[in-house]
């Protein structure tokens, strides 16, 4: 009957029942030096050679596949792959980034309203961070950028908020909020390589991390905290409780030996307006 697409157990088995049949597919793909990639059932693969070559392999593919499993291929010089638009423009490769609007209201938040701020504040940045990714040319992300400011303009966020979402993000990749202007197409293409550069870094460091992580629960030396988040600075909480922690670790030596490691995390966080919104419900019903 099939399986909810945001379960974990769904992607395994979706590898498991694709691994045997993709064989063939990539091996051809690694053989004629092209690229392939695959999201859950849906693939995207480039083609250098006949058409005709092409859907010979799709053809012998879907033969392997039970009666009521078909593949519906699209072939083309232009497509999208899941939010991202692709197209071939004489040899070179052009990409931004892709909506439906055909299927997906416009200026919508992904979150519901009992979310944190925070969880906005990661939205913003994974969508400026895919924005860069995405879009090749200064324009294009421009564009995108105004679309989501639009969206949060629209979602009742004002304007110093998101200049100050904006600040953060530079500031996150070592960029200076005065100093930075994307002025031309060579300022943007340094902006969009530094920030894949730092990706990447961040991304090794987050492993070392989970590789510490691992090892910590291992040996029984990881302690997680959550808390409730109710309102004033997060970080500086954090900071503060880190800082109380360490002290006690370093005064006493039987704490001292055993190396702990805590991990902070603030929970059920709500909106203030969503915390009016059920009192004042609350009141309606009484």
């Amino acid at each position: 009957q099939g399986f909810p697409l945001n379960l974990p157990l769904t992607k395994l088995l979706g590898n498991i029942y694709l691994y045997q049949w993709q064989i063939p597919l990539v091996r051809e793909i690694r053989l004629k030096d092209q690229f392939y990639v695959r999201f859950h059932d849906q693939g995207f693969l480039t083609w250098n050679r006949s058409l005709n070559e092409l859907q010979t392999l799709f053809d012998e593919l879907e033969q392997t596949l039970p009666e009521n499993i078909e593949i519906v291929s699209f072939i083309d010089k232009q497509t999208h792959f899941l939010n991202c638009y692709i197209e071939n423009i004489n040899g070179r490769l052009y990409t931004r980034v892709y909506r439906d609007t055909t299927t997906t209201q416009s200026f919508l938040l992904p979150y519901f309203s009992d979310h944190p701020r925070l969880r906005y504040r990661q939205w913003y940045r994974f969508m400026m961070i895919r924005a860069v990714k995405y879009c090749d040319e200064l324009e294009d992300f421009q564009d995108e950028r105004r679309y989501i400011e639009t969206t949060f303009l629209a979602n009742g966020y004002s304007l110093d908020f998101i200049e100050y979402l904006w600040q953060q993000l530079l500031l996150h990749f070592n960029f200076s909020p005065k100093q930075f202007k994307l002025v031309d197409q060579y300022t943007y293409s340094t902006f969009r390589n530094d920030i894949y550069r730092r990706m990447k870094s961040y991304s090794e460091e987050n492993q070392q991390r989970q590789d510490e992580e691992y090892t910590l629960i291992k040996n029984n030396k990881l302690i997680r905290l959550y808390y409730l988040f109710d309102w004033g600075s997060r970080c500086e909480f954090n900071r503060k409780f880190h800082q109380l922690w360490s002290n006690l670790l370093n005064e006493d030596p039987v704490f001292k030996e055993y190396g702990l490691k805590i991990i902070l995390t603030s929970k059920h966080c709500y909106l203030s307006n969503t915390l009016l919104g059920r009192s004042m419900n609350k009141k309606s019903i009484e």
